[in-house]
């Protein structure tokens, strides 16, 4: 609708989309909002996506997304928060549990810096933190906790004439 927001909706009827699953049909509705902002030494962009998945014989699931990032200069702060809901068949759990209804949600941080910039890469130097959440059942069977946690350092490598974005 303006140059910072990009809004999107659609809907699809997809015969066996997964590969592990034939003969199922799934219904799919999926909508998100993006905005961007160009700021005077950097960015911010925003984004927040909507998915819901109907298969034929099965019960639906959704999945809610909200991730943002804010560069200045060679800084860039990142974060995501994140929710879905999936079968005991898609964790592989036994028998009696395929089709509960299990939800996962994640939060995660991240920082990165520019550490390089030459005409053929740019190079940035990071990390980010993780904290999950998960259903009981999955922290009896899969995890081992409820409250799962993660995080890495990375080496991010760009070809050098790409915009200052991350």
């Amino acid at each position: 609708p303006t140059d910072d927001w990009n809004l999107q909706a659609s809907y699809g009827h997809l015969k066996e989309p997964e590969l592990l699953e034939p003969g199922e049909d799934v219904r799919r509705v999926t909508a998100s909002a993006m905005y961007n902002r160009r700021l005077t030494r950097g960015n911010w962009a925003t984004t927040f996506a909507w998915g819901r998945n109907e298969p034929e014989g099965g019960p639906a699931s959704n999945a809610l997304l909200l991730e943002t990032a804010f560069t200045a200069g060679p800084n860039a702060v990142f974060g995501r928060a994140e929710y879905v809901q999936k079968t005991g068949h898609d964790f592989g759990l036994d028998s009696g549990f395929e089709d509960d209804r299990l939800p996962v949600g994640g939060l995660s941080v991240g920082y990165s810096r520019q550490v390089s910039r030459s005409p053929r890469a740019v190079v940035a130097i990071g990390g980010r933190a993780f904290v999950g959440r998960v259903d009981e059942l999955l922290e009896q069977h899969r995890y081992g906790t409820a409250t799962p946690l993660g995080g890495m350092v990375f080496v991010q490598v760009r070809p050098g004439g790409m915009h200052d974005h991350h």
